[in-house]
């Protein structure tokens, strides 16, 4: 059992950069607090794992191999592996990650 805590609060600052706070570190799964700036952005690529992103709070734009999407807070976006992914945020943004690995 492992008990969390103050986990958008606990580490780092949204001003200026990307920051990812691992949760959870297993073999077949990984989850994370991202949290990214406006100015920032993680540019479209390939992944070989699956992953879903859950919106804590602000917006972003997320580019998928079918277009863009505005995801907003509260809303989630899911990708396949190897499907092109990235983000862009449209104000400072905390996001739930967790990548699925096979």
């Amino acid at each position: 059992m492992k008990k969390f805590e103050n986990l958008i609060d606990s580490e780092g600052s949204v001003e200026g950069k990307i920051n990812k706070i691992d949760i959870i570190k297993e073999r077949n799964i990984k989850i994370a607090i991202i949290k990214i700036a406006k100015d920032q952005e993680i540019v479209p690529h390939p992944e070989n794992y699956a992953v879903f992103f859950f919106i804590i709070q602000g917006s972003a734009i997320f580019t998928t191999g079918n277009g863009t999407y505005k995801i907003i807070k509260n809303k989630a976006i899911y990708y396949d592996p190897n499907e092109i992914r990235g983000i862009k945020p449209l104000e400072d943004s905390i996001l739930l990650g967790i990548q699925i690995f096979d």
